[in-house]
Parts: structure tokens; sequence; C-alpha cells
């Protein structure tokens, strides 16, 4: 009774925020105390589409839609609404660790295109983490896009200061480059780079 007053006040609720937090309310019931997530899902994609209400209940309503589409496994959906929701984030390592996930996500959605772009962007946001220029890799790796993974790789030795990491940047290039792009003369460029650059940090 309490879920379905809340729905009827919200259908004749002229304002439009006001009307979103019943809608969340009435969500809210329905999911912790009818057990009808189905109900819930449908009041809080109601909810999002009277956005923009207040960040506080448009961020509820994604939170909340984004938490019962992944325990329905609702991947689509949950994509969906985590970039509906990612604008809400405005610290660099929250937005890389949602980025992260998305791509995760997206794997599983076999959207291995996306992946590409979502790690491409976190990369641009922490460039100092290689666990992503590994994953961003492996994505690449698995679309047969070798040339990207050599670009990827060159631009990586460019930006490193430490001679080391580069000369380790310009040998996953190299190996690229001839085992599975078959150009054995750019594999030489990149690795009589690499030796050069070891010549350079010994002296």
């Amino acid at each position: 009774a309490v879920a379905r007053a809340l729905e009827e006040e919200a259908d004749v609720e002229p304002d439009r925020a006001r009307a979103a937090r019943l809608e969340l309310d009435a969500a809210a019931v329905a999911h912790k105390k009818l057990r009808d997530d189905a109900r819930a899902v449908d009041l809080l994609e109601r909810a999002a589409q009277r956005s923009p209400t207040t960040p506080l209940v448009d961020r509820r309503v994604l939170d909340d839609l984004v938490r019962l589409h992944e325990i329905a496994g609702h991947w689509s959906e949950s994509a969906r609404v985590r970039r509906k929701r990612l604008h809400f984030f405005t610290e660099n390592q929250l937005v890389v660790h949602e980025l992260r996930t998305r791509a995760q996500i997206d794997e599983r959605l076999n959207d291995l295109s996306q992946a590409v772009i979502d790690l491409d962007r976190a990369r641009s946001l922490d460039p100092n983490d290689p666990v992503i220029v590994e994953e961003l890799d492996r994505v690449l790796a698995e679309q047969g896009r070798d040339e990207e993974r050599v670009t990827l790789f060159y631009e990586e030795a460019q930006r490193a200061t430490d001679p080391i990491k580069r000369a380790k940047a310009l040998v996953r290039a190299a190996q690229v480059a001839d085992g599975r792009l078959g150009q054995p003369a750019e594999a030489m460029k990149h690795l009589r780079h690499d030796a050069e650059l070891v010549i350079c940090g010994r002296g």
C-alpha cells in the first residue's frame, strides 16, 4: 500500500524533483520490503527520466539502478546507466576506477571497441598506472589491433623518464611489430632505439 501510494502521488506531482523523490522512495519499498526488483527498476527508470532534478536525487537514482541491474545480471543496462552516471564523479581516481569497471562490463558484453575507448580514457587520466596499459594492450590484442599496440608501447617509451622502463616499452613494441605484424624492420628500429637508450643510461 505504501509503495502504491508513493507511486500514485508521483504520477500527479507537478514538481519533477519531488516526483523523482517519491519514485525513489517507492522503489526502495519495492526492493527492500516487497522483494520486487522488477518493479523497483521500473520506478527508478521513471525517476531517471525526470532528470535533472537535484544532484543528490539524480545520483541516488542512478546508483540504485546500477546496483539492481547488476544483481539481475542486466549488464547492458548497467553499462548504459554507468555512462549516464559518470559526470557525477569529479575526482580523477574515481573516474578512472569507473572507466576500468565499465571496460570490464564492455568485455563481458563483447563490446571490445568500447572497452578500448574506456581504457584509453582511463590511461589519459592516470598515465602512470602500468596495469591500465596492460589491460589496454590485452583488449587491443584480442581485436587484432596490433599496429595500435605498437603505437601504445612506443608512446609509453616516449613518456617514460626511467631508461629501463623506456627500454622495456620499446622491446614490447618491437616484439609486437616482429611477432604479430611480421615487420622486422620496424622491430629493428625500436630495438636500435632501445640499445641507444641503454648505452646513454650507462653513460
